[in-house]
């Protein structure tokens, strides 16, 4: 698990997650990923709900590559409020 990262229970092939509030935003979460960690998902901003950009989708894959997404989520995550 991921400090504060609040997931939401999956009706279909993605989970639906919510960013701690002392975290970066949905959209810098997902810029980062993809720059450093050569991973793609999905960021929830201007999605018609209260609080769009802490929200990401996160569609679910392999084992290793589900793994590799936790960390490098905790590498983003983690250091954020650092």
């Amino acid at each position: 698990s991921i400090q504060g990262l609040t997931v939401f229970k999956p009706d279909a092939n993605f989970i639906f997650c919510r960013l701690p509030d002392h975290c970066l935003s949905g959209p810098e979460v997902t810029k980062r990923l993809f720059v450093e960690h050569n991973i793609y998902i999905k960021h929830c901003q201007e999605k018609t709900l209260p609080e769009s950009d802490r929200y990401l989708r996160i569609a679910s894959r392999t084992q290793a590559e589900n793994h590799k997404l936790i960390e490098a989520l905790r590498d983003i995550i983690g250091g954020a409020g650092s």
